[in-house]
């Protein structure tokens, strides 16, 4: 277990059956967190984690990784944030290492931010071939009102609070 400066509390869970080791993480930060009238925020932090840090590109980042054979990833749904990191035992510091980095470094360029924004609205757009995702948002429409954190705003405005939401939104998140 260890507590992050900012204090995220990490778990890391070995297997002594095989020299592996997974890391999850959770952090209440989902969709029903984001600032009112910005319900992109939290999906936006979640994508530009993996994104570069301040001392680290994203590639310097993705070589460390693939020279270990780790894997990371950080998603977000409505309720939280998860983290997850793969790899050897031996690796542990590394992967302890990057996640620090990420969680209490991250850069938020501009021009990643404009990726992420990309890949959210057409994430967006691919929910309407989604029966599941599209009978789950409309039974949040029915059964929380107007401005509930747990109500899905529909698309166009996750789509308008994509396109507003600013390095600086992600920072104060």
């Amino acid at each position: 277990r260890k507590v992050l400066r900012n204090g995220i509390i990490v778990d890391v869970i070995e297997n002594h059956t095989v020299p592996t080791v997974a890391i999850r993480g959770l952090v209440f930060a989902g969709d029903s967190s984001s600032p009112a009238g910005k319900p992109a925020v939290a999906d936006l932090t979640a994508r530009m984690l993996q994104r570069g840090t301040k001392t680290r590109t994203k590639e310097e980042i993705g070589a460390l990784l693939d020279g270990a054979g780790a894997t990371r990833t950080y998603v977000s749904n409505l309720f939280e944030a998860n983290l997850r990191l793969d790899g050897l035992s031996r690796d542990l510091p590394l992967l302890i290492d990057v996640l620090e980095d990420e969680l209490e470094n991250p850069a938020f360029s501009e021009e990643e931010l404009a990726k992420a924004k990309s890949e959210l609205k057409t994430a967006i757009l691919r929910n309407d071939d989604s029966t599941s995702f599209r009978a789950m948002m409309r039974l949040t429409q029915l059964a929380f009102p107007e401005n509930h954190p747990y109500r899905y705003v529909g698309r166009e405005a996750m789509t308008a609070s994509a396109d507003a939401t600013t390095a600086a939104d992600l920072r104060a998140f």
